[in-house]
């Protein structure tokens, strides 16, 4: 106010001053002032007035030439003034944020004198507004995309930006046919949007994962792929293989995805965006035997060329001199042997001696017909097989079988199931064998078992497989009942192994093996040595059901240890396919059993294929008799017996009518606990169409059936109203 007086008056002493300019401003008008922020500049502010027109005297001001601007932090409490020349507009700099100015102003005439203030106007100058900077990172193998809403981030290429505080913004990423979203680190977690209250500089990483896939490869006896087993190829990328043959093997064919590519020692495969699978299968050239007093049955040959030339190959004769000579059936109307080298005079092998020979012979008629070679010496007992695959003969072997046995169900609910066909070997009498040393031999498969099922305990499965090889070093260590005997090569079961002392005609096997030479045989899962291809889950048998599933490793399951024998049984238990060991005494490393032979199956051209180690024949379509319940594919076999063209099965040109629904071993038999998914691994050379799902066998009791599921080995017992696929077997001799 005494600002404002001390203006007024020094105005109104200069008026009395000049006569002429107190007649123009000689008394009070006033400025109609505005004020406005300075747009986009802080500490700015802009006053906008309207010019007088008049002198106070009603005259016309004809000599306005400017104006003076002056404002202060209190009302009427004037500090700095501004000439801000004769214009409406100016605006005022150097203005403090948060403080609140005055502002009025005065109009000059032609001799710089004032009028008298305008009214009086206030603004407070804002604060400035707060931003955050915030930055988005890319991290993982894969891409993607982020976006931020509001709009701002587009990363992309715009991966940072800076928003006002107190801004909520949502962040979300979005990727290409190529990568997975994999999750937010930094402010967020998970993968769905990212929520962000702009109160502070933030930093977050989406992670992008390229999609991989898998490439499962095969080789058959005679050679090597590598890499082999499964593996993880990212999207895009490629992979190479390497097929490597035996000594005096070659290869014979690489498949891929089931489709030949022809006999290459290397394939590549480039851009993977699906699974794939590679299989290379390989032929002997000649046979290495090491001819020792013996007598070595070389094979059958269909002859369907005149002549044929069966080669083969004899290595290291022993002592004394062995002749190799001929037993040739009445069929042949001639037979010589041939010398292929320069190593063999006549038919006689001299000792260490190493020599290609062969036989050449005709048929005396047309059509096919067989002769054997023999190398006779005093042992005719210890025959060892030779396929010959070259010339044009054409190997005619028996099927290596190794003779199902029987599941142990005795009862019959309804005609073709598995206690009415009672297919496979029958069990001996007595079935087990107790030792007298705290051992048990199975006189079905001559595996003998630690008779005590509880003793080692229950452990996860690298303890289980340490507990064996502690048991062997030192029994005494563990409390196993009546054991006394000095065994040294105990081992943990593989999954064919364990699964055989299953009875499927009781309701639990457990308290079976306990009344047939065991004792604590638990009602649980037990574990085996066969790990499934994740390397984290192992093949497990419930003793107590049948039930067979995968467990990962780290769970608590018990174990039965097993070794060999050498007595005879009849029934061999085949290896379970796995070919890669994730630790030392598994059955990657172990490989117990019967050996596939190779080739594994036959195709016999009209739509069956049969399995040489099994010596079963299959329906070679693994879908069509269609997806059923129990009763129903029962009754489709019945129908596919009595008229086959009812049914599309692919190729299917045969005429049997002796098919019949697998029992639960037979069906067992098909599975590849070498693969993470036998299906596909049975659709990439011998069936079609079998489904990744379960399939039905004949054994199960009046309510349910046992099924087996064909992509991960899973057997459960199943309710016989429930639908699923089926597949047809029967006898192949």
């Amino acid at each position: 106010m005494q600002r404002q007086n001390r203006t007024s008056k020094k105005l109104r002493n200069n008026r009395k001053q000049d006569d002429f300019f107190s007649g123009i401003f000689g008394i009070l008008f006033f400025l109609m002032l505005a004020v406005f922020p300075a747009a986009g500049y802080a500490g700015q502010t802009t006053l906008n007035w309207s010019p007088p027109t008049t002198n106070e005297d009603g005259t016309p001001i004809t000599d306005l030439s400017g104006y003076k601007i002056y404002y202060g932090i209190a009302t009427q409490n004037y500090t700095k003034t501004i000439n801000a020349g004769n214009v409406t507009s100016y605006t005022v700099p150097s203005l403090t944020d948060g403080t609140t100015y005055y502002f009025a102003v005065t109009a000059l005439n032609s001799l710089s004198k004032e009028s008298t203030l305008s009214n009086e106007i206030s603004r407070t100058m804002p604060l400035p507004v707060q931003q955050y900077a915030l930055n988005v990172n890319k991290g993982g193998t894969g891409t993607g995309t982020i976006t931020s809403s509001p709009a701002g981030i587009n990363c992309g290429s715009d991966c940072s930006e800076a928003y006002t505080g107190g801004t909520v913004v949502t962040l979300t990423a979005s990727t290409d046919g190529s990568s997975v979203f994999s999750g937010w680190s930094g402010g967020c977690t998970g993968t769905s949007s990212c929520v962000v209250t702009m109160n502070s500089v933030n930093t977050i990483t989406a992670t992008f994962t390229l999609k991989n896939y898998t490439i499962t490869s095969f080789a058959g006896a005679g050679g090597s792929i590598s890499p082999s087993g499964t593996v993880t190829v990212n999207q895009g990328a490629g992979q190479a293989f390497a097929i490597t043959p035996n000594a005096n093997y070659r290869i014979s064919d690489v498949l891929v995805d089931g489709l030949s590519v022809g006999a290459s020692a290397t394939y590549s495969f480039s851009n993977v965006i699906t699974n794939h699978t590679i299989k290379a299968s390989f032929e002997l050239l000649y046979p290495d035997i090491t001819v020792t007093p013996a007598s070595y049955y070389l094979g059958d040959v269909i002859v369907n060329a005149d002549p044929v030339i069966m080669i083969f190959m004899v290595f290291n004769a022993g002592t004394g001199n062995l002749t190799v000579s001929t037993n040739m059936i009445s069929d042949l109307k001639t037979a010589e042997f041939v010398l292929w080298d320069d190593n063999c005079s006549g038919k006689t092998v001299i000792p260490g001696d190493k020599c290609t020979v062969g036989i050449k012979f005709s048929p005396k008629s047309s059509g096919l017909k067989s002769a054997s070679l023999v190398i006779p010496s005093n042992d005719p007992d210890t025959p060892t097989v030779y396929i010959p695959l070259e010339g044009n003969g054409v190997a005619a072997l028996d099927a290596v079988s190794i003779h199902l046995p029987r599941t142990g169900q005795l009862l019959s609910y309804i005609p073709g199931d598995d206690g009415n066909v009672q297919a496979g070997v029958s069990w001996p009498e007595p079935r087990f064998t107790e030792n007298g040393d705290g051992t048990v031999t199975d006189n079905l498969t001559g595996l003998m078992w630690l008779k005590d099922g509880a003793c080692l305990g229950k452990k996860n499965w690298a303890g289980a497989l340490n507990a064996t090889g502690v048991f062997n070093a030192a029994p005494a260590q563990y409390n196993c009942k009546g054991y006394s005997a000095a065994y040294t090569d105990w081992r943990m079961p593989n999954i064919r192994e364990l699964e055989s002392l299953i009875n499927y005609g009781v309701a639990n096997s457990s308290a079976w093996l306990n009344i047939s030479g065991f004792t604590n045989v638990i009602s649980a899962y037990y574990w085996t040595g066969t790990t499934y291809p994740t390397s984290t889950q192992s093949q497990v048998v419930n003793l107590y059901s049948g039930a067979e599933a995968m467990i990962a490793k780290t769970k608590s399951n018990y174990l039965l240890p097993v070794r060999a024998t050498s007595i005879g049984s009849p029934y061999e238990v085949p290896e379970s396919g796995q070919a890669v060991s994730y630790a030392p005494g598994d059955d990657g490393e172990e490989k117990a059993g019967v050996a596939w032979p190779e080739p594994r199956v036959a195709d016999n051209g009209d739509g069956t294929v049969t399995d040489n180690l099994t010596g079963l024949m299959w329906l070679k379509d693994g879908a069509c008799l269609g997806k059923r319940n129990w009763a129903g594919a029962l009754n489709a076999i019945s129908g596919f017996n009595a008229a086959s063209v009812t049914y599309h099965c692919n190729g299917y040109g045969a005429a049997y009518s002796d098919w019949r629904m697998p029992n639960i071993r037979e069906l067992e038999s098909l599975l590849h606990y070498g693969v993470a998914d036998s299906s596909l691994w049975l659709n990439s050379f011998w069936f079609s169409n079998i489904n990744s799902t379960y399939y039905w066998t004949s054994t199960g009791s009046r309510d349910l059936v046992w099924s087996v599921n064909m992509q991960n080995a899973v057997v459960a017992s199943l309710r016989k109203t429930k639908t699923y696929n089926v597949v047809a077997v029967r006898d192949a001799q």
